[in-house]
């Protein structure tokens, strides 16, 4: 009996040791385990969305090309670009399209199909950028040149001088004179430039509205052949840019006729000096000046004067040096050139100071 209560004793005393401390070492241990679980847990969410982050950074690059149809129109005209573009996600993204100048030309539509419309003549840069999630990726832009008249199909075509940003189009074409009289059997010259005067192409071709009036050669040498009015066209053969000129032909008096004949049968005879300052006197165009440079100064005879009498319109301006000095003395349209006439010649020293002739030191 008594071993039977010792046996018990010590059992009872051995277990609530156990019982009391072993449970709060689990629950401690789960705690623990817990923790590590949530912190492992969290470390892993963090790392998921540096990864959406870093993903999300990655989609948003993106390109973008444009393709044009023209880069020329004209004013009321139209032409259409579509852009490639290039983007690696799923994110919202879209176009937008602009000119930097609505009064030369506008963008209409948007997406990657949009129609351009040309309002004034003038250049403008046509954009297309890039947004992807509200943020600009990229941009392409092209320039846009509106003008008057018309490109034939044989200078339209979208080469690769179409692609060089270098590249200077003509926006424009001048004439010297838009007004020009000339006499009937004598011819005048127009010189045609582009605007500006460095573009690329600088063609212009000639054309009369009434040939049988006046002719225009492809120089630009205009020659009358009956009295009438006739209209020049000079038109840039890049963008059709046009400038006309007025021509009247007017007949020549007879003795402007008369002396005309006179001097060609004698410039076929002698070529000479003043010869050919009558012919030019007789051939300049109405209310022109004739431009003579002189090794030394001369002196005009009596065909001069007549010249001079039949042509009052006509200036001759005429350089020359003396005693190490370069002169110009103009003698103006109108002057009385036969007045200073002494036995068939004017003296150029006389006439340096005679009344109304101009006379300039250059140097």
């Amino acid at each position: 009996m008594t071993g039977s209560l010792f046996l018990a004793a010590f059992i009872l005393a051995a277990k609530p040791p156990m019982a009391v401390y072993a449970d709060d070492e689990y629950e401690e241990h789960d705690s623990d385990h817990d923790d590590d679980e949530h912190d492992h847990d969290h470390d892993e969410d963090e790392h998921d969305h540096d990864h959406d982050e870093d993903e999300h950074e990655h989609d948003r690059d993106g390109s973008i090309s444009i393709d044009f149809r023209r880069d020329w129109i004209r004013e009321g005209g139209s032409t259409g670009a579509s852009v490639d573009y290039d983007v690696d996600s799923d994110s919202d993204y879209w176009i937008d399209w602009h000119s930097t100048d609505s009064s030369v030309a506008t963008v209409d539509g948007d997406g990657s199909n949009v129609d351009i419309n040309g309002h004034s003549s003038g250049s403008t840069e046509i954009i297309a950028t890039l947004f992807i999630d509200g943020e600009k990726i990229a941009s392409d832009s092209f320039t846009l040149n509106v003008g008057r008249g018309g490109r034939s199909d044989h200078h339209h075509h979208d080469d690769d001088r179409h692609h060089d940003r270098g590249y200077v189009y003509v926006n424009g074409v001048t004439l010297n004179t838009n007004n020009l009289i000339i006499y009937s059997g004598l011819s005048a010259r127009l010189y045609a430039g582009t605007l500006p005067s460095y573009a690329n192409d600088k063609r212009v071709v000639f054309a009369s509205t009434n040939p049988l009036v006046a002719s225009v050669d492809a120089d630009g040498t205009v020659h009358g052949l009956t009295p009438g009015v006739a209209m020049i066209a000079a038109s840039a053969v890049e963008g059709g840019y046009t400038a006309y000129a007025v021509v009247t032909v007017v007949a020549p008096t007879p003795e402007m006729a008369a002396l005309t004949a006179q001097i060609s049968q004698a410039l076929s005879r002698d070529p000479g000096f003043l010869y050919q300052t009558v012919n030019r006197v007789l051939t300049a165009p109405l209310f022109g000046t004739v431009s003579i440079p002189s090794s030394a100064p001369m002196s005009f005879d009596v065909n001069v004067a007549n010249a001079m009498k039949v042509r009052p319109d006509v200036t001759i301006l005429v350089s020359f040096p003396y005693q190490g000095h370069m002169y110009c003395m103009a003698v103006p349209a109108g002057y009385n050139l036969a007045s200073q006439l002494k036995g068939g010649y004017a003296d150029w020293i006389n006439l340096m100071k005679a009344k109304g002739v101009i006379l300039a030191t250059l140097y």
